[in-house]
C-alpha cells in the first residue's frame, strides 16, 4: 500500500497519541472531581462554621434572656410587695431589693448587645414601669406623711394611681415574658 493517511506505520505513531490524550482527559477529569470535591468541603465547613457561630450567638442570647427574666422577677416581686394590701402583716414577706444601677447597667450592655429589638423594647418598659410605679408609691407615702387625714382624697388618688402603675407593670412583665418565650421557641 502506499503512504496514505492510515498505513499501519501512521496508525502506530496515532495510538501512543491517542493513549496520551486520554491519560490527559482522565488525569484532568480526575483534577476536576477533586476540585469540586473541595468545593464542596470547604462549603460544607463553611456552613458548618456559620451553624456555629449561630448557635453561640442563640446561647449568649439564652444566657442574656435569662438573666433578664430574673431581673424582670424581682422588680415584679418589687412592685407586688410594695405598697399592697398585704404589706406590713406579720409572716409576709416585704420587697426585694432591686438590683444595682451596676447590675442594671450590665444587664442593659449585655442586652443591647444580643437581645432582639423587640426584648430591648421590653426591658425599656420594665424600666419605665417599675419607676413610674416607684414615683407613685412615693407621692402617695409623701401625702400621707403630710395630710392630717389618711382617708383625704389626695391619697385616696395616690392609692388608685399605684394600684394603676401595678397593673401597668404586670402587664408589661407579661409582654416581655412572651417575647422572650416567643424567640427562644418555647
Amino acid at each position: 500500500m502506499g503512504a496514505g493517511p492510515y498505513t499501519r506505520g501512521e496508525n502506530a505513531d496515532h495510538r501512543p497519541f491517542s493513549a496520551a490524550i486520554a491519560i490527559g482527559a482522565f488525569a484532568g477529569g480526575q483534577a476536576l472531581v477533586a476540585g469540586i470535591a473541595e468545593w464542596r468541603s470547604d462549603r460544607e465547613a463553611a456552613r458548618r462554621r456559620i451553624e456555629q457561630q449561630e448557635e453561640r450567638q442563640q446561647q449568649r442570647r439564652g444566657d442574656v434572656y435569662v438573666d433578664l427574666l430574673d431581673f424582670a422577677e424581682v422588680l415584679r416581686a418589687f412592685v407586688e410587695r410594695t405598697e399592697s394590701r398585704f404589706s406590713g402583716r406579720p409572716g409576709l414577706p416585704g420587697p426585694p431589693p432591686t438590683p444595682s444601677d451596676a447590675d442594671q447597667r450590665r444587664l442593659l450592655a449585655r442586652t443591647q448587645a444580643f437581645g432582639s429589638q423587640p426584648v430591648r423594647e421590653g426591658l425599656e418598659k420594665i424600666r419605665h414601669s417599675e419607676m413610674e410605679f416607684d414615683l407613685r408609691v412615693t407621692l402617695k407615702r409623701k401625702l400621707t406623711a403630710t395630710l392630717p387625714d389618711p382617708t383625704a382624697e389626695e391619697v385616696q388618688a395616690a392609692s388608685e394611681a399605684v394600684n394603676q402603675a401595678r397593673d401597668e407593670c404586670r402587664a408589661v412583665h407579661e409582654s416581655l415574658i412572651a417575647i422572650v418565650r416567643a424567640e427562644l421557641g418555647n
